[in-house]
């Protein structure tokens, strides 16, 4: 039964639609494709952002460490004078 259909002459009609179909199911595709994409980038800068922000963090904690460090040391100092 199958082979009976596939052996038929298609119409020019249904082969149109075909076409019609393909080409609305290849932009559905591209379409999706470019949306993970997107998405795919919005986390890689995502995740640089966070990853910035945690090196920040470090660096402002180092800097007031340092800070702190030093003014105690010269506290000691004064009371020693």
């Amino acid at each position: 039964m199958i082979t009976e259909v596939a052996d038929k002459p298609q119409r020019a009609s249904n082969l149109a639609l075909a076409a019609v179909g393909n080409l609305v199911s290849q932009a559905e595709a591209a379409e999706e494709a470019k949306k993970r994409a997107e998405e795919v980038t919005r986390l890689a800068r995502q995740a640089q952002a966070m990853e910035a922000m945690a090196d920040l963090k470090k660096m402002i904690g180092r800097l007031f460490s340092e800070i702190e460090a030093s003014s105690e040391s010269v506290k000691r100092e004064k009371l020693a004078v």
